[in-house]
Formats: C-alpha cells, structure tokens, sequence
C-alpha cells in the first residue's frame, strides 16, 4: 500500500515538473470523434456545413431508399461514414507530414539561437521567420506568439503549442521546453537530441515503406491475376458462369471470393499506409 502511495506521488511529482497544473491536452476527457476532428485542422465553419451537407446527403438516402422500396441503398450510409472517417484520418496524417517536414530544421535552427546566447523563447520566435509563410510550422510560431500577446504565460502557450498535430514527438518537446527553462537544464543540447530521435523515426519509416514495398506489389499482382482468369472465363464460357451465378452454392461462393480478394486487398493496403 506504501509502495503504490509512494508511486503516485512520483507521479504527480513527475507531471507537475512536465506540465505544472496544466491538463496534458484539449481532448482527455473527449471521445475518439472529437480527437480525429480536432488533429484534421478543420476549421468550425467548414467542419459545421460538412456536418450539414452530409446530414442532407443520408436524409435523401433514407428517403430514396423507402421510395424505391430498395433498402439496399441505405447501406451507403455505412460506407459513407467509412469514408468521412479515412478522410479525416488522412487530413490528420497529412497535416503531420507537413509539420514534420520543417521540424527537424526548426529543432537545429532552435539549438544554434540557443547556443549563441538568445533567450528560449526570443529564439523560438525568430526561427519562424526561417520558413516560408505557407509553412504549417511557421503558423503555428505565430500562433504561440499571439497566445502570449493576450496574456498566457510562457508555460501556458508551451504546453498549447501544435497542440492540433497529431505528431508523436512534439509532446516531448513541449515537456523539453518546459522542464529546461524551470529546472535550469542545457536546452541546446537536448533539442539536438530531439532532432536526432526524428531523424532515426523518419529513417525506420523509410526502411518500412521499401519492405513493404514487394508485399503491396505482390497484392496488386495476386488481385490482377484473379481479374485476368475472370475475364478469360467471362470470354471463353460466358454460359457456365451464368449458370455458377444462377445456383445458390456457386453465387456464394463467387461472392464470398471476390469478398475475400477485396478484404485482403483493403487490409494490405491499411497496414501498409503513410503513418508517423
């Protein structure tokens, strides 16, 4: 009992040190729904006549499908949902990629300003003028800025920093930032660190993507097999496969093939996606 006592305090000790009474993100208490919305960058405005368009789209769903007494139709609905959700996932995915793109260059630039003597925070703000003004990080240094125009302490916009890009090392960096300026700790030395840890990251990305490189392309040639022996069978004897479609043993079993083909196909092509 002791021990789990003593445990909790080192703890709590630990994320005052990180974070001081400042909540570890907007969406802890949040569902997933929230989060992904959050991560995608979408603005309120555009978020809101999405949310609108797509109510209207299913509602003429649902009513076309009771028209044409075709409930087959509704099932768009799923699928629909499905795609919003990859949609945002690749928003999300997109957006962390183009924040990573500056960011290892924006770790070095902070750690030279650092070295030749500028205060953290003075350093921090002009390596935003290091990027071009399409540049997601570069927003979002101005961002940081305008939080403390308008009162927040350093603490406060740290810890709110890129807090909208789902990438896995800005949380300890923003930890970094702050446990060095309240401990008194070498920041140079540790945003150079940092850099070196996303360098090794985007290097066993690269390595993953070339090994899955041959199983993407043996999945494509496995899927443009069955459609060739498809077509040569559609051509040659067109008649037996009418007559597979029309018996109920043969019709499930084509189904459930091209079911089959397709769910691995999708499965490959999920596992073997873009992450960060």
């Amino acid at each position: 009992m002791l021990s789990l006592l003593r445990n909790k305090e080192l703890e709590e000790k630990a994320h005052y040190i990180l974070w001081g009474d400042e909540v570890l993100g907007d969406f802890e208490d949040e569902n997933a729904l929230s989060e992904f919305l959050f991560f995608s960058g979408l603005k309120k405005r555009e978020l809101k006549n999405k949310i609108k368009i797509l109510i209207l789209f299913y509602f003429f769903v649902v009513i076309l499908g009771v028209i044409l007494s075709s409930y087959k139709i509704i099932f768009l609905i799923p699928i629909g949902i499905i795609l919003q959700f990859l949609t945002l996932i690749n928003l999300t995915q997109k957006r962390s990629e183009e924040f990573e793109k500056d960011y290892v260059p924006f770790l070095i630039a902070l750690a030279s300003g650092i070295r030749t003597g500028l205060d953290p925070i003075v350093a921090f703000s002009k390596c935003g003028e290091l990027f071009s003004e399409e540049s997601l990080l570069r927003k979002k240094i101005i961002e940081f800025e305008n939080k403390l125009s308008k009162g927040k302490t350093e603490d406060e916009a740290l810890v709110t920093f890129a807090d909208d890009i789902a990438h896995p090392d800005l949380k300890l960096f923003r930890s970094t930032m702050i446990l060095a300026r309240r401990e008194g700790a070498s920041l140079a030395t540790c945003l150079r660190r940092l850099a070196q840890v996303t360098r090794r990251r985007q290097s066993f990305r690269r390595k993953i993507k070339s090994a899955l490189a041959l199983q993407k392309l043996s999945t494509f040639g496995i899927c443009g097999c069955a459609l060739i022996i498809a077509f040569i069978q559609l051509a040659s004897n067109y008649e037996i496969l009418k007559e597979a479609m029309a018996n109920p043993i043969g019709s499930i079993a084509i189904k459930t093939s091209i079911s089959l083909i397709l769910l691995g196909l999708g499965w490959m092509l999920y596992m073997s996606r873009r992450r960060i």
